[in-house]
């Protein structure tokens, strides 16, 4: 697998890329937390359009653009451990923003053109998946199952499938949920024999005594045009990090690739039939 990277420390391109998404024309939104920007890139690692700096108007981001999904029509870019989402065009241009009840921690747009974000808190009750439209009106929920009142045990990603499945993967509980209308089903995953991580005490800068994870099994998921989920897993795979399981909606791994460096997201192309995956690196965007 050939590696092309877009260095987030040493140029003018990037300073510290969080999330990127695939624009229907086949280039790259990027969140840039360091730069407060937004950047269009080409695939020849080009700008082609930027917007954003520090504030709280439209088209600024206050603690720096997080979270990107990029739909058909819309582009939705949530603000660093932020209840906001910001909406523009597909050319960047602003149309409305809003607040959800929680922190946003996922978004994706459905095949219908709806934005589905996860939010995230220390309670089951607001830990939860909402379809909103363009002005934050939710349309429908699912309060995650395997939710509780540890914000560690919520946190989670999900993806949707282009029959508008939703598959929701728990980073500390080895648990992936499958969604459609309704709660459908929950499956482990071979990945790890733990059914949850273990935690260790933790002395934090203001010397308070509290209990983390010992480590994540699931870092990514992202799903193709088949239903395969893509799974980049973490401290319990074989190569940290690296190694991506392909999963039937069964939960079968029937595949394995290993990624040439660390990542911290893998993402199809436009929902590609094959594992076609870009990746965030460290310290870098690696286009695969």
């Amino acid at each position: 697998m050939s590696a092309t990277a877009l260095r987030s420390i040493g140029d003018t391109i990037f300073f510290g890329i969080y999330d990127f998404d695939f624009h229907p024309d086949g280039s790259l939104i990027v969140t840039d937390k360091l730069d407060y920007k937004v950047k269009h890139i080409s695939g020849t690692e080009k700008i082609l359009n930027e917007i954003g700096k520090k504030g709280r108007n439209k088209g600024e981001f206050f603690t720096g653009p997080f979270l990107c999904a990029v739909g058909k029509s819309h582009i939705a870019i949530a603000d660093y451990s932020s209840p906001r989402i910001q909406i523009f065009t597909r050319t960047l241009q602003y149309i409305s923003e809003f607040r959800v009840n929680g922190i946003v921690i996922d978004m994706e747009f459905d095949s219908k053109e709806n934005l589905w974000i996860g939010t995230i808190t220390d309670s089951k009750e607001t830990t939860r998946l909402l379809l909103c439209d363009e002005k934050g009106k939710t349309k429908n929920e699912y309060s995650l199952v395997h939710a509780n009142d540890n914000i560690f045990d919520n946190l989670y990603f999900f993806t949707i499938t282009q029959r508008d499945t939703i598959f929701v993967a728990y980073a500390y509980q080895n648990i992936i949920e499958k969604y459609f209308n309704d709660y459908i089903e929950f499956f482990s995953l071979p990945i790890s024999t733990k059914a949850k991580i273990p935690y260790k005490y933790h002395i934090s800068e203001k010397e308070n005594n509290f209990k983390v994870p010992e480590g994540e099994i699931i870092y990514s998921l992202c799903a193709d045009k088949q239903d395969y989920l893509y799974l980049l897993a973490g401290d319990y795979a074989f190569n940290l990090f690296r190694d991506v399981y392909i999963l039937n909606s069964k939960g079968e791994i029937i595949a394995m690739l290993s990624l040439p460096v660390e990542s911290k997201k893998s993402q199809l192309m436009n929902n590609a039939t094959y594992g076609v995956l870009s990746i965030i690196e460290q310290c870098s965007l690696n286009i695969n």
